[in-house]
């Protein structure tokens, strides 16, 4: 563990970062770092583990600004739709083709909404919560990365950067909770994965205390093309890995 540890400090740390302004990619960083040095449903078990740590305090942070109704029907789809991508995983690992063709669309989606941001207008019907939070499930449970199409659903409803947040944050913290479970039932989590998560926990905190500073100082229409920049390297990330 002690080899791994540098690695494990500065992943996390990136991660909480970027968590920290934005309101996802925390896995996004963390897995694009460490898929070198660690096993693939090893560190899925591990992320789930920092980002229930890293989301409890963020809501704890923003709990006055939650809007709650929001969260219920959107989270009951993700949840359908994670714990069946969970059980589908080892299936579908061995075909990557269309993880790559996801990371196309999220490239050329993230390019479409930083362009045309003020001309669209995602409403919050039934429609789009099965289209979004149901990606976002399906690429949760299978690679970890289900935020992006999440947040953009959760961007078109909020009237300020703070309701966004915070937000999104009490659903993904209810997201992985049945997600850690879900790995939990399927033996991914171990003994070794709390202890790895113990060793980088400070290092998580600390970015997301650098990553709050920032998002204090920026506006909703910076923050959303924040949100289309992750997204877009995300979808690199998806393409290229």
């Amino acid at each position: 563990m002690l080899d791994l540890l540098p690695m494990l400090l500065i992943s996390t740390f990136l991660g909480g970062l970027v968590q920290g302004i934005s309101g996802f990619a925390f896995a996004i960083i963390f897995l694009a770092v460490m898929q070198y040095f660690m096993p693939y449903t090893e560190l899925l078990a591990l992320s789930s583990v920092l980002a229930i740590l890293m989301l409890t305090v963020n809501v704890f942070l923003y709990r006055h600004h939650i809007v709650w109704k929001w969260i219920p029907v959107p989270l009951f789809i993700n949840f359908i739709f994670t714990i069946g991508a969970i059980g589908l995983l080892e299936q579908t690992m061995d075909f990557p083709y269309w993880h790559k063709l996801l990371g196309v669309m999220f490239i050329l989606l993230s390019i479409y909404m930083y362009f045309f941001q003020q001309k669209i207008r995602i409403r919050p019907t039934l429609t789009n919560a099965l289209l979004f939070c149901g990606a976002g499930g399906i690429l949760g449970g299978l690679f970890g990365v289900g935020g992006p199409p999440v947040v953009l659903y959760f961007l078109a409803l909020a009237d300020s950067k703070e309701n966004y947040f915070s937000t999104t944050q009490m659903f993904f913290w209810f997201n992985m909770v049945y997600d850690f479970l879900g790995r939990m039932a399927n033996g991914m989590v171990t003994a070794l994965t709390f202890q790895y998560a113990a060793s980088c926990a400070a290092a998580v905190i600390l970015g997301l205390w650098a990553g709050r500073k920032i998002f204090g100082r920026i506006n909703g229409d910076t923050l959303k093309k924040i949100v289309y920049l992750v997204m877009f390297l995300d979808g690199w990330y998806m393409l290229l890995s």
